[in-house]
């Protein structure tokens, strides 16, 4: 009798061990098993995504949701790009593109040249007694023997300038002085009433320029 209890005491020994043994890894409380660690072999490697152009919100074809805008015009491309970053950490695509022209810079109230210098001079003293007093005569150029009646940056008082040297009885005219300019606007898109605070942005960044958003057409 005392040979089968050992035997069996030996035989629930052994199969507590086997049970032991068969679920590797595993923490048992009163003989069941409650928490299996997972083998670090088989969990998946964090991975960091970087804010891809993907990521970003572009307007689709098919959206109805989104607005879209022009931003500018920015004078330099550095303000432009710094304004686009702004508008990139805010989730949204952007692109930028520029604008080539000719600015207005002043406005030349003149009259056309005459035979020759005398008559010039003749009349730039005529010009002095009725008070206009930025009387010159062009030496050179295509408007040798002209005279300059002054140079104006804003074309309402260019046009009243002319307007009263031809009262005075002499053929004022006005010309432009042109120089290139290059403009920068910002394109982007945002889902509708997000009202993204691109005027705040653009002011602090580049405060000299008369910076407007313009609605746009999203297709």
């Amino acid at each position: 009798m005392l040979k089968v209890v050992i035997g069996l005491i030996v035989i629930n020994f052994l199969l507590l061990i086997l049970s032991i043994t068969s679920t590797p890894n595993a923490i048992f409380l009163s003989g069941k098993a409650i928490l299996t660690e997972i083998p670090k072999s088989t969990i998946p490697a964090l991975v960091l995504l970087n804010n891809s152009p993907n990521d970003l919100y572009r307007n689709s074809p098919t959206s109805l949701d989104s607005s879209c805008y022009s931003l500018g015009p920015f004078n330099s491309a550095v303000a432009a790009q710094q304004v686009g970053r702004h508008i990139r950490d805010y989730g949204l695509a952007f692109e930028i593109r520029s604008i080539r022209s000719l600015e207005t810079l002043r406005y030349l109230v003149y009259i056309p040249p005459f035979e020759n210098q005398a008559q010039a001079q003749q009349t730039t003293q005529d010009l002095q007694k009725y008070g206009i007093k930025e009387v010159n005569i062009i030496t050179a150029g295509r408007y040798k023997n002209a005279i300059s009646v002054g140079f104006y940056s804003n074309l309402t008082q260019a046009r009243r300038e002319t307007q009263h040297v031809r009262y005075l009885g002499y053929d004022a005219r006005q010309s432009k002085e042109k120089s290139p300019l290059e403009v920068f606007w910002i394109n982007y898109d945002e889902p509708f009433g997000s009202n993204t605070p691109v005027m705040t942005w653009s002011r602090s960044i580049e405060p000299t320029a008369t910076i407007q958003r313009i609605p746009r057409n999203c297709g």
